[in-house]
């Protein structure tokens, strides 16, 4: 897993991990992975007892490392609006 980006240090690895998730994952991808992951937690076949509900050990690691690189994307996301957040403070009047 990521470590979490510092917005007032470094604005360009936020930039990179957006990059990254998406270079890994198209948006169509990615919406089909949230909604794999979605039915899998909703309908307990990440671990389920019957063998053809069941997830592979492939679609398991894959739900993983998405959820990694998901982590990674919104620790992005929440450094870019911080430093923007930042910025317009500091440019409003008061």
């Amino acid at each position: 897993m990521s470590a979490e980006i510092n917005p007032s240090k470094n604005q360009n690895a936020a930039y990179d991990q957006l990059s990254e998730f998406f270079d890994q994952y198209t948006l169509p991808e990615s919406k089909a992975m949230l909604w794999k992951w979605f039915k899998a937690t909703v309908t307990g076949s990440f671990s389920a007892p019957d063998e053809q509900e069941q997830l592979s050990l492939v679609e398991k690691e894959n739900i993983v490392t998405y959820y990694e690189r998901m982590n990674a994307l919104l620790d992005a996301i929440h450094a870019l609006k911080h430093r923007t957040t930042s910025n317009e403070n500091h440019q409003r009047p008061y």
